[in-house]
């Protein structure tokens, strides 16, 4: 087994290798378009489950055949804070090192979070007082379509009409979370010749979560209604009474 070192040194070395393939590619891509400016962007920052803060860029160029390429230009370590300022100075110092300028930039798209929309006008060197959809002059920055949709649906189960459904359904879906009760789950969706299809573990931040949750629910209604205390091995009192009221209400 390599030592740990060795390791590390291969991963450097794949890094460099990968990079200068990336670079490659994307000049070859520019070159083939009918501008080397049109290069677009997207870009987005995250934190792992260690905690730890990361920025990965996408970027696309589109050829004088209308072929679409897509390359993904970096991941990289992005600490704390993730302000605007510091995200715009970060995209723009990775671009460069792929000699890519803000001035190459045809369009830039990100989520809707505050501070890298922000950041995105600042990496189109548009003013924050200016409309989403800038001059020609400038790139155009503007919110992905389908993070706003996924935003509706969120804000959607806030609503108080369906903010008590929806609780109710994420309790259903926490009760099937054991591996066990998965597993009885299962097994009566079979014996009504249902697919098996699990209920989605609780991730809010997921895409499309909220419509996946719901019609997840739905489809394993007629399972749910059926099961009973015994078909699920629950003894407690306490457990009984929660399954008995999820099962009662489900119903409605």
């Amino acid at each position: 087994m390599p030592s740990r070192t060795s390791v590390t040194r291969h991963v450097d070395q794949i890094f460099e290798t990968s990079a200068a393939t990336i670079s490659k590619n994307l000049k070859a891509c520019r070159a083939s378009a009918y501008s080397p400016t049109h290069v677009s962007i997207t870009f987005d920052t995250w934190t792992s489950r260690s905690r730890r803060g990361h920025l990965g860029i996408n970027a696309f160029v589109i050829d004088k055949d209308f072929t679409l390429h897509s390359l993904s230009l970096c991941c990289v370590s992005f600490p704390y804070p993730h302000t605007a300022e510091r995200t715009a100075d970060l995209v723009l110092s990775s671009l460069a090192t792929y000699s890519v300028a803000s001035s190459d930039l045809m369009a830039v798209t990100t989520d809707n979070e505050s501070a890298v929309v922000a950041a995105a006008r600042k990496v189109t060197g548009a003013d924050e007082g200016k409309q989403i959809l800038q001059l020609s002059s400038l790139a155009v920055s503007t919110t992905c379509a389908c993070n706003s949709l996924n935003l509706c649906g969120e804000t959607a189960t806030r609503v108080s009409s369906f903010d008590d459904v929806f609780k109710h359904l994420t309790d259903v879906t926490a009760f099937f979370a054991y591996p066990k009760r998965g597993e009885i789950m299962d097994k009566k969706l079979t014996e009504l010749h249902l697919p098996v299809r699990r209920f989605n573990a609780a991730a809010p931040t997921r895409w499309n979560y909220t419509a996946q949750c719901v019609q997840r629910s739905v489809d394993n209604a007629p399972a749910v209604v059926q099961l009973t205390c015994a078909d699920l091995d629950i003894q407690g009192t306490k457990e009984k009474e929660e399954w008995d009221t999820l099962r009662v209400r489900y119903r409605r």
